[in-house]
């Protein structure tokens, strides 16, 4: 199985679907305008008015309602069950950099499984936003001025 790449030359919008605050989705966007969904996120994209470009996942989490609103070629089936969804998307998109929202809040497995994507650097350099706190996998080697 081929799976596409989503490309962008400027940073990715990533939303889970983990109840982001629209507010979250907006600034991501500001710095971020490529806006993609993985699975479920796409319903959260569309109840704050956003269409996703892209969604990507197992497709398990997203509602017919918002499937049906979405066009087929928008939508990147990837089945594979023994990654999560976040990594998926990771390791379909080929960015600047990747602002994520909605994936560290409710379960900590899900939080804990985020943070493992991070530390094994898949995809492009990755910013989490959470309801209350931000992650990213820092360079080996930080200089601050």
């Amino acid at each position: 199985m081929t799976l596409g790449k989503v490309q962008s030359e400027t940073g990715v919008t990533l939303v889970g679907a983990g109840c982001p605050r629209a507010s979250d989705i907006a600034a991501s966007m500001a710095l971020a305008p490529h806006l993609v969904a993985a699975d479920g996120g796409a319903n959260s994209c569309i109840a704050s008015g956003v269409e996703p470009r892209t969604v990507i996942g197992d497709l398990d989490s997203i509602t017919d309602e918002t499937r049906g609103a979405l066009p087929k070629a928008r939508i990147i089936e990837y089945a594979d069950q023994d990654i999560t969804d976040f990594e998926k998307c990771l390791r379909l998109i080929d960015a600047p950099f990747v602002i994520a929202t909605g994936f560290t809040v409710g379960r900590l497995d899900h939080t804990l499984a985020v943070f493992s994507v991070l530390a094994r650097r898949i995809g492009p350099p990755t910013l989490v936003l959470g309801g209350e706190d931000v992650a990213f996998a820092a360079p080996r080697q930080v200089v601050l001025d």
